[in-house]
């Protein structure tokens, strides 16, 4: 498989995991533990977190594929 279709995936990847954490951060769930922690859910953190790593690797990996060594 070449490095540009995995950047690719990774950048859509990161893209729904993030689109996911957003919505769990929002969650009625989420809202309580807010409220009474002072922060969200870990499970909201763990999808809004793995959606940045994985779009800055497939930014890293698309910019880096371009340019010619």
């Amino acid at each position: 498989m070449s490095p540009k279709v995995i950047a690719v995936a990774l950048l859509i990847g990161g893209g729904i995991l993030l689109y996911v954490g957003w919505l769990e951060k929002e969650s009625f769930q989420s809202s309580v533990s807010e409220t009474f922690q002072g922060s969200p859910t870990d499970r909201s953190m763990w999808f809004l977190g793995g959606g940045v790593v994985a779009v800055i690797l497939g930014g890293g990996m698309l910019l880096k594929g371009g340019k010619k060594s």
